[in-house]
């Protein structure tokens, strides 16, 4: 199929960008951390730096002329795979913590490449110090 061989040339690096900016914890789930106290629970999301360029990626799909179930599955297996490869090692530590009852749920998105968790304030700021 076209598609298939349209990943090996666009570029990885142009898939998705990182972006190192100041670890931080929205102010309203600080607030939110100090009302329910240290053995509260909180729901967050954890959101991954890696995020799928979607402008490169629509370009690389315009460029190829992909039709509409082509486009669909390239840029599905790529949200799936940024997401896969980048929530790997977090969700490997989420599930340690979660053996010690520092976290109650968690639940990987794959189309915002996001975490949802929920567990202790000491948790979240542990995860956001990562």
């Amino acid at each position: 199929m076209k598609f298939r061989y349209a990943l090996a040339f666009i570029p990885v690096a142009g898939l998705f960008s990182i972006a190192y900016a100041e670890i931080r914890i929205d102010e309203n789930l600080q607030a939110h951390m100090q009302a329910v106290g240290p053995n509260g629970t909180v729901s967050a999301l954890v959101f991954m730096d890696e995020q799928v360029d979607i402008k490169s990626l629509s370009n690389s799909i315009s460029r190829e002329k992909f039709k509409r179930p082509a486009r669909h599955e390239l840029v599905v297996e790529t949200l799936q795979h940024v997401a896969m490869d980048s929530q790997a090692n977090i969700l490997d530590s989420i599930a340690l913590l979660q053996r010690k009852n520092l976290v109650s749920d968690v639940q990987p998105f794959w189309i915002s490449n996001v975490i949802r968790i929920d567990a202790r304030p000491e948790t979240i700021n542990l995860l956001a110090a990562r």
